[in-house]
């Protein structure tokens, strides 16, 4: 956090609370900047937001901290929810697959590999890629891009693809929200209990 980052903090605090202790103690005010210093903006805002309400008095920096890592632990938790959402299995969060046919033969009697994309029916970056050229205004082609479900069984393919994701060295399916809180629940309690 920067230091005019620090002051809104401050001035937010004092808004909030309407005993305020920086008039009573001339130092305080200084600490809790300094204490700001160390942490970010916005997670400190939404920690602020916590201890509105939660706490009846003014927050000691204990009680800043525990709402900052309960406010980390909101942030963290719905960026994980928002990964989830959006994962899509299909295309692996492409919009598109590659799609290969053997079409064109060559001099020499082989099939020669023809590669173009099909978009994805099941995400909403599949529609960035879906084009139909008969539909321009100005310059009409015949060129479109075809659906994944027109080529594949959509299961079969998410299937496959989850399959192939797990088998990857370091990259596994991510694993669901509430399991991660529910770890990260029991850690806290052997920390506290230990």
């Amino acid at each position: 956090m920067e230091g005019l980052e620090a002051v809104r903090i401050l001035k937010r605090l004092e808004s909030l609370w309407i005993k305020c202790p920086f008039e009573e103690r001339p130092g305080q005010k200084e600490e809790y900047a300094q204490f700001l210093l160390k942490y970010d903006y916005k997670t400190m805002d939404k920690a602020i937001d916590i201890s509105a309400t939660q706490a009846k008095f003014f927050p000691t920096l204990a009680e800043l901290t525990e709402a900052y890592i309960s406010a980390q632990e909101q942030i963290r938790s719905n960026r994980e929810s928002q990964s989830e959402q959006q994962m899509c299995y299909v295309c692996m969060n492409k919009g598109f697959i590659s799609h290969k046919i053997n079409v064109y033969e060559m001099a020499d009697g082989r099939k020669a590999p023809l590669e173009y994309i099909l978009y994805c029916t099941e995400c909403e970056k599949g529609e960035t890629f879906k084009y139909d050229g008969r539909n321009c205004k100005d310059h009409k082609t015949n060129y479109i891009t075809e659906p994944v479900n027109k080529y594949f069984d959509i299961e079969s393919l998410k299937a496959k693809n989850i399959f192939d994701y797990n088998n990857k060295p370091h990259e596994p399916v991510p694993m669901p929200v509430y399991v991660k809180q529910a770890l990260r629940e029991a850690t806290r309690k052997m920390w506290v209990a230990s």
